[in-house]
Parts: structure tokens; C-alpha cells; sequence
């Protein structure tokens, strides 16, 4: 699970509507259809709300604060670009407007539009500078930027901000364990634990960094209390179980960590990761063609999976299939020259 299937920051962008529609309810006049609107609003009918809003944009009079209930409710279904269409349209008649800054910011951030995202949120904090969720997602852009210590500095005012933000503080373990600090990586994971003890992305980080610092026992218990949550909780949650296999895989326990990638291949049979790493312990266990299986199945789904392409020309060279081989590795090759893209979202 990523940043951006919190409700956090959904919270905290309904605080700053409920301020629209109570300042709105409270205005004389307005088109009966916008005020239809907050109400179907209040009452979380959003089609319905959806609908008379844009029946009052008909009427060149209708409030300039529509605009900006529209943005909402695009935000609450996950429609970011009309969302970010909407906040404009109500940006451009209200410029220094921190909230709707921070609107247009996550809207951007939630396409993936790091570098455009920057500004609009750098705006908001003009304001709302004690707001511990404008500066969690600053820091994640900046990260997403490669800005690591720029990324750092909102991250830990984030946390500073709100030290009850279970989702600062793993996110600022994710940026410690992405640069190799995995000792701090391992506090900031530990103390988000203890905000949430069914926390599994952190125990799930945590064996990672447990690994990172070469403490395999430690990173076994911690991905398996990651599955257990994950299986209590009926959340079909992939990582825990692909990085398990990975460790285990380390340790030649090939056939336990057989179990475990073909546990990830099931929750998720479109993963090449999976596929190759499956193919990884299949091929120490001798079952050569089961392992091409793999390795072939990973290249379809990720053209672009450098690994799946290096596992497949180290298994064709030694079949004796030199071209083959040659063409595989060239591939990989060409994939590793270019720059892989950091995620602090993932896993």
C-alpha cells in the first residue's frame, strides 16, 4: 500500500471544505442549485451535489466557492485531473488562497506530477505552515525529484508537526533505508509501529532494513509478522511475502522460499518481479525449465525488467543457445544504463 490510498490527507482537504460550505451557507443570495449543492454535499450525495454544481456553473453569476466544491468532490472519487481542472477555475479568481494552493498540490502529486506540485504547495504553507500533511507531501515530491535532503527536511518537520503521524514517520524510515541509513531507518520504523501496532508496511520495512543491516533472524520475524497481520486482517498485501522469499533465498533455503514466491505470484500473477524471483530459487533448485517459465512469463508482463532479462541470458548461455543469450543480455544492458526511478511509495 502507497501514500495515496490514505484518508489523511482526503480529512484533511473535508476541513477545508467544511470552511467553504459553512462560509457559503452563511452568504445571502446564491443560485438555488448551488445551494442544493452544499446540501446534497453535507449530506455526502455527491453525484447529486456533483450535478447541481455544475448546473449553477451555467449561470455566469454562480459562486466562484463552486468551483472549488466541485474540486472536492473530484478529489473524494479520485478524478485528480478534473479535480485539478476545478481548483483552477477557482484559483484563477482566487489566487492567494492557501487551501485551494493545497488542492491544486495533492491533485498533482496524485498524478504524479512532482515538479508541478512543488509550487502550488510551497504556496499553501505560506499559511498553513503547521500543517504536518502540506509537508509530508512536499517531502515526498521532493523526493520523488531525487531533492533527498530537501525531502528529509519536510519529512522530519512533518513528523515534528504531528508525532501521531504514523505515515511521517514511516515515510521518513523509507527515505533513510532508500539512502542506506538503516539504523535511523529502524527507529523511525519502530516508532511507527508503536503508533500502530498492525502497522504492515512497517514490520514489512523493518525486516528490510533488518536484512539491510544483516540481521536475517530479525528480518524473518519481522516479514512474518507482516504476513500474519496481513492474513488476520484479510488484506492481500504482496511485499511481505516476495521479500521473505528474497532472504530466505539468500540463506539457500530454496524450496521454503519457493513457498513464498509462489504465495506472491498468486496474489498477484501480473507481478514479473515475482515471476523472476520465483524462477531465481526454481533454477538453485535445478528445475531448469520451470525457472525459463518464469523468466520468460516476467519479460512478458515487464519488457523493461532488467533482471528478468539477465536471468534469461545467463540461463540460455549456459543451455548453449549463444544468440539467444547475446540478445538477452544486450537488453539488459541497455536497461541498467538508464536511470531507475527511486519509489519511496514502495513497497
Amino acid at each position: 500500500m502507497c501514500l495515496t490510498s490514505s484518508r489523511k490527507p482526503i480529512l484533511f482537504l473535508l476541513l477545508l471544505l467544511s470552511w467553504f460550505v459553512e462560509s457559503s451557507l452563511g452568504s445571502e443570495g446564491g443560485l438555488s442549485s448551488y445551494k442544493l449543492g452544499l446540501r446534497y454535499l453535507s449530506e455526502h450525495r455527491h453525484d447529486l451535489a456533483e450535478a447541481n454544481f455544475l448546473q449553477a456553473l451555467q449561470d455566469p453569476a454562480a459562486p466562484v466557492e463552486t468551483h472549488f466544491q466541485l474540486a472536492w468532490i473530484y478529489t473524494s472519487k479520485g478524478d485528480w485531473k478534473r479535480a485539478e481542472i476545478a481548483i483552477l477555475q477557482f484559483i484563477e479568481k482566487r489566487p492567494a488562497s492557501s487551501e485551494a494552493q493545497y488542492v491544486l498540490g495533492y491533485s498533482l502529486f496524485r498524478q504524479n506530477s512532482y515538479a508541478a506540485a512543488v509550487s502550488p504547495l510551497e504556496k499553501a504553507l505560506a499559511t498553513l505552515h503547521s500543517s504536518a500533511e502540506i509537508h509530508k507531501i512536499l517531502g515526498l515530491c521532493y523526493f520523488q525529484l531525487g531533492e533527498k535532503e530537501r525531502a528529509e527536511v519536510e519529512l522530519k518537520t512533518a513528523v515534528k508537526l504531528d508525532p501521531q503521524s504514523k505515515e511521517a514517520t514511516y515515510f521518513l524510515g523509507r527515505l533513510y533505508y532508500t539512502v542506506n541509513r538503516f539504523e535511523e531507518a529502524q527507529r523511525a520504523f519502530e516508532n511507527a509501529i508503536r503508533l500502530d501496532s498492525r502497522y504492515i508496511k512497517a514490520f514489512d520495512n523493518l525486516g528490510l532494513t533488518f536484512d539491510g543491516l544483516g540481521l536475517s533472524e530479525k528480518a524473518v520475524e519481522a516479514f512474518e509478522k507482516a504476513i500474519e497481520l496481513s492474513e488476520q486482517m484479510k488484506i492481500d498485501s504482496k511485499w511481505p511475502y516476495l521479500n521473505l522469499g528474497e532472504v530466505l533465498l539468500k540463506q539457500n533455503l530454496y524450496s521454503e522460499s519457493i513457498k513464498y514466491f509462489q504465495q506472491a505470484v498468486a496474489l498477484d500473477p501480473n507481478w514479473a518481479k515475482a515471476h523472476t524471483c520465483l524462477g531465481k530459487a526454481l533454477l538453485r533448485e535445478g528445475k531448469k525449465e520451470e525457472a525459463k517459465s518464469r523468466f520468460l512469463t516476467a519479460v512478458r508482463l515487464d519488457p523493461g525488467s532488467s533482471d528478468a532479462h539477465y536471468q534469461l541470458g545467463q540461463l540460455y548461455r549456459k543451455e548453449g543457445n549463444v544468440q539467444a543469450a547475446e540478445r538477452e543480455l544486450k537488453i539488459f544492458q541497455e536497461l541498467k544504463q538508464k536511470s531507475p526511478t527511486s519509489n519511496l511509495s514502495s513497497p
